[in-house]
């Protein structure tokens, strides 16, 4: 993903130490929502910003900000662009008018299409997830590793057309990517938005992978972008606020549940500011074995049994009898590599087997001795069996 440019460089209109109060609106009836800022120049730099993503979508309206009642008309030189980068100042005529500016560096969004895998819902996940994002709400979805909450967003993202901005949490998440930084180009100075930004000002679904593990600065950050402001300032571009467009959502999910006691807990705040939360499981036997049999087509029988040792490992997880849980992922792997040729019980050590760690030499032979139960002869893929 390339980075966007935002550059905002404008002179007050008339600068006032109060705060004011102000919106955008068009010709067609659209309107944002009312905000309040520190003064007129980040009002009509924020609104502006605002304002030129629905004109970028609706070229054919008329769309002016309004200050405080006052109402200021936008000029937009030619057919604006969704991607690339704004200047707001207001023109020397007299008229309050603010022309918006194209150019700069562009950038395009992940929207997930038809390279989706195959997903098999495990009940209405899907449904509170369309309902979520329909309004305006923050989603936290949990559960195990590895059980289909990051397959379950990119699958409402690719139904709804909608773009997908990701975030890897963990404790070395840069500052600067994820929120941006100023750069110097052609001697100039510029901001260069991070991920977050760029999904508020494209009304995108903001996926934070692992939110438990993000630094201080960035949950911060998210905090306001979260609440009923759907605002961020950023201090480094001049104190502009970066206001949500419409359809943005933060979705996040993180691993909770037996085996993840070590696992960083949300502070109430951060999770305070997700809406609603939808619990994740493994799906049962039945469509696990579908979906393993849909991805990888492996037969059947195969995938039943694989199935079968996951879920006998599951429920020793569940009784404290082993410490490391079986994922779909890894059950996935399994399979592929049977498909190229491995017996199963071959395909098994080096995949679900090779999951426990070393130190675990009795937990491995556990799961050894499991796999080797049911797959110990068996035959190879591409074979019948008796």
């Amino acid at each position: 993903m390339t980075t966007s440019t935002t550059t905002i460089e404008a002179q007050p209109l008339e600068q006032e130490s109060t705060t004011v109060s102000g919106t955008w609106e068009a010709d067609s009836g659209k309107k944002g929502r009312t905000q309040k800022f520190t003064d007129r120049t980040t009002a009509m730099n924020s609104l502006a910003s605002l304002a030129y993503w629905h004109l970028a979508e609706n070229p054919s309206d008329r769309v002016a900000i309004i200050i405080d009642g006052e109402r200021i008309p936008l000029s937009v030189p030619g057919a604006p662009a969704l991607n690339g980068h704004v200047q707001a100042a207001p023109t020397g005529d007299g008229q309050p008018t603010i022309q918006v500016l194209e150019g700069g560096h562009t950038h395009s969004l992940y929207v997930p299409n038809g390279e989706v895998p195959t997903y098999i819902p495990q009940k209405d996940e899907l449904d509170i997830l369309r309902a979520v994002i329909a309004g305006g709400l923050n989603g936290l979805l949990t559960g195990p590793t590895g059980c289909g909450k990051t397959h379950a967003v990119t699958e409402v993202c690719r139904v709804l057309g909608k773009p997908l901005v990701t975030i890897q949490g963990n404790d070395g998440a840069a500052y600067e990517h994820l929120v941006g930084y100023r750069t110097i180009e052609d001697g100039k100075v510029s901001w260069v938005d991070g991920l977050i930004p760029q999904a508020m000002r494209a009304g995108a679904i903001l996926y934070v992978d692992e939110p438990n593990a993000l630094p201080d600065g960035i949950r911060f950050t998210l905090f306001s972008a979260m609440d009923h402001r759907r605002a961020i300032t950023l201090p480094e571009n001049a104190g502009e606020v970066v206001i949500a467009a419409e359809g943005f959502t933060v979705l996040a999910s993180m691993n909770e549940g037996t085996g993840y006691t070590g696992t960083s807990l949300l502070s109430h705040a951060f999770r305070d500011r997700f809406d609603v939360v939808v619990d994740f499981d493994y799906l049962d036997q039945r469509h696990e074995a579908q979906l393993l049999a849909a991805r990888t087509g492996i037969e059947a029988s195969h995938a039943k049994r694989m199935v079968a040792v996951a879920g006998g490992l599951r429920t020793a997880l569940k009784d404290k009898e082993v410490r490391t849980p079986v994922s779909t992922r890894t059950l996935l792997a399994w399979a592929n590599l049977m498909q190229r040729g491995f017996d199963g019980q071959k395909a098994g050590t080096l995949t679900l087997v090779a999951m426990v760690p070393g130190s675990l030499a009795d937990e491995r032979r556990i799961f050894a001795d499991l796999v080797e139960a049911h797959f110990a002869g068996a035959a190879k893929v591409g074979s019948q069996d008796a």
